[in-house]
């Protein structure tokens, strides 16, 4: 039995609620995971594609918890950006600096791609919504 969403801005712009069959009897797969976030959806895509028999275990619905809460937000942007980047090129050095600095943008590229290449029927936006904007509903 899930529980109802919690209030937050993906419960309120749902385009569609998903209802997936709950998990029963013996299943073989080649891997496994636990919570249907965004995360493990992704890990799930990824897999499948790569011709895995994937299984995703989620005791609520798809992008119950933190994932949905976030409102699925696609920004690109880093908290005190100039400052992690100064620390990140005295760490790391600047090549892998580079490198892990762009690995956010590649997250952004992804999205896009599985959006269009599976036609998920969303209103993907790149940004962040602002605080006092309510949802468009």
């Amino acid at each position: 039995m899930t529980q109802s969403r919690p209030p937050s801005y993906y419960s309120a712009s749902v385009i569609r609620e998903s209802d997936y069959p709950i998990l029963e009897g013996n299943h073989r797969v080649d891997v496994a995971i636990v919570g249907g976030g965004f995360t493990g959806v992704a890990t799930a895509v990824e897999l499948s594609e790569r011709g895995y028999r994937v299984a995703v275990i989620e005791a609520n619905k798809i992008g119950w918890g933190a994932s949905g809460r976030n409102g699925g937000q696609v920004t690109g942007s880093l908290s005190g950006e100039d400052a992690m980047r100064r620390q990140m090129r005295r760490t790391l050095g600047d090549e892998a600096a580079d490198f892990v600095w762009d690995l956010r943008w590649r997250g952004q590229r992804i999205i896009r791609e599985r959006v269009e290449k599976y036609a998920i029927p969303c209103d993907l936006k790149h940004g962040h919504r602002q605080r006092d904007q309510p949802p468009d509903v």
